[in-house]
């Protein structure tokens, strides 16, 4: 059939075939026009209906696709190698993509009705769950998904990711190694399950998945900071510095990571950089306790006394029932060799959290004065 012809032509089969060939060379406007052309011909041609849904939520024209999806299935017509399920599914991915999360759930269950072995309907019906923040029923449907199509890596990583969520972290990790065994490069999965890791406190472990997340993206800055993370509870402060150094330039704004990596640059004894740390995260957060603390600490290292005393005495007036100022005191007088004041805000500490009994039993802060009678009475 010559051009001609074809644009003279009365059968919306041969529209239907020219939709599907612009479709291929992603030509999505001649595609919408020619599954026109086939619906207004044949206006019950249902897979002229619910090809064009295809390609208008390819362009993220989603009413328009549902619209479509209606259409197609309002009509009783030709439906080809496709069914009535096909088109549920594919609605409900599109209410999921415009995060209509109630109308997804109905489009899934409308699909599943007719075809309960979709194992994508079941999961994606799981995401939209999720959203709602029924989590419960979101893992069932996981579980479900899971029965029918347990080589979806996919499918165990959003699992993985719920139980994350939920703080249920064996379980967690277990489906992430069930998605890394089949999709070994899916580096989200490396990255969430050193999170559970790093929450099971299996540092070296988290380590080590933040690794494979690097070897695969070495600028992820999720693993960077993770692997930070870890190395900073490990007391490997050099390679954690290095690690933070990685996530700054991609989060400026991360408080959290600004007051970590001061801390690190102060227990390598490298106040000034640790104090442009604290500084940075104050003007970031300027009631941060913590960062107060910090910067007492550091600013007593580099023996400015009363700016040392004044920055703790901050961190108690914004939150006085915690031990950090009185550490942080404790700290500053220890510096200056004065045990009696030493005591007296270490002692207030210890009160505040028992933990700190601990803390200063190693703490560089209270070297001069480790072996002090009084102070070893306090720790003991």
């Amino acid at each position: 059939m010559n051009l001609q012809d074809f644009l003279l032509s009365d059968d919306p089969d041969l529209w239907l075939d020219r939709g599907n060939e612009f479709f291929n060379l992603q030509n999505y406007q001649a595609a919408i026009a020619a599954y026109k052309q086939a619906v207004e011909l044949e206006p019950n041609f249902a897979l002229a209906w619910y090809n064009q849904g295809i390609v208008l939520a390819e362009l993220q024209r989603y009413d328009e696709a549902i619209a479509a999806y209606d259409q197609a299935l309002q009509v009783e017509g030709d439906w080809g190698d496709r069914t009535p399920a096909d088109a549920w599914f594919d609605r409900g991915n599109v209410w999921l993509n415009s995060q209509c999360f109630e109308e997804a759930i109905a489009s899934y269950d409308q699909a599943l009705q007719t075809q309960p072995e979709n194992a994508l309907a079941w999961s994606n019906r799981g995401k939209a769950l999720l959203q709602l923040e029924q989590d419960a029923e979101a893992i069932a449907s996981f579980e479900q998904a899971l029965q029918i199509a347990p080589d979806l890596a996919e499918i165990w990583f959003v699992r993985g990711a719920i139980l994350y969520d939920l703080q249920q972290h064996q379980e967690a990790v277990s489906s992430f190694e069930q998605a890394l065994e089949i999709d070994p490069n899916l580096v989200e999965a490396w990255e969430l399950q050193g999170n559970d890791l790093l929450n099971l406190y299996r540092y070296e472990e988290a380590i080590a998945s933040y690794d494979r997340a690097i070897q695969i993206k070495p600028d992820s800055s999720d693993a960077w900071y993770g692997r930070g993370l870890a190395l900073h509870v490990l007391r490997r402060y050099q390679e954690a510095v290095i690690a933070f150094d990685r996530v700054i330039p991609v989060k400026p704004d991360l408080v959290d990571l600004w007051l970590l990596q001061g801390f690190a640059l102060a227990e390598l004894q490298r106040e000034l950089e640790a104090l442009v740390c604290c500084d940075r995260a104050l003007q970031l957060q300027a009631d941060l306790p913590e960062c107060w603390f910090l910067r007492g600490v550091v600013l007593a290292k580099l023996q400015q006394h009363d700016e040392a005393i004044a920055a703790c005495d901050r961190a108690i007036q914004l939150d006085g029932d915690r031990y950090l100022g009185w550490y942080g005191k404790a700290c500053c007088y220890a510096l200056q060799d004065n045990i009696e004041l030493t005591l007296q805000h270490l002692k207030q500490a210890i009160e505040l959290a028992p933990q700190c009994r601990e803390t200063a039993k190693t703490d560089s802060s209270f070297a001069t004065i480790r072996s002090h009678e009084q102070f070893q009475e306090l720790i003991s």
